[in-house]
């Protein structure tokens, strides 16, 4: 039997948080939440996300703080990041080079459309 999708939601407003963490976890991922962007990467560490949903506007250590930290983290490198932000910049998607970008206010099927296209394929052959 193959494992879940590990998915790690990082957003600081409660409830998109936890709409988000729903709608992935109905859909049979694995999820993992944090409320700002140390609680995000000591989570990420913690247990290694195959996708992460990142806001870009946490306390304490913002989203483009935590993905750069992401990136620079060997076990965590992999890991595929989709941004959530309010937003509308295309230097958002220049500047942090995310694997997909989702602008809010953004739909379920936008949301699961992104995690489904980036799982990577070590995760899907578990």
């Amino acid at each position: 039997m193959s494992a879940a999708i590990r998915v790690l939601v990082v957003d600081d407003n409660d409830l998109q948080r936890d709409l988000v963490a729903d709608l992935l976890a109905g859909e049979g991922y694995d999820v993992a939440t944090a409320a700002d962007g140390v609680e995000g990467l000591a989570a990420a560490r913690a247990s290694p996300p195959d996708v992460l949903v990142l806001d870009l506007v946490l306390p304490r250590l913002d989203g483009a703080s935590l993905l750069a930290e992401v990136r620079k983290d060997p076990r965590l490198a992999a890991a595929r990041v989709i941004v959530t932000t309010g937003v509308q910049s295309p230097h958002v998607k220049r500047l942090l080079a995310p694997d997909a970008t989702l602008f809010k206010p953004f739909g379920a099927r936008e949301l699961l459309g992104a995690v489904g296209a980036l799982v990577p394929p070590r995760a899907a052959e578990r």
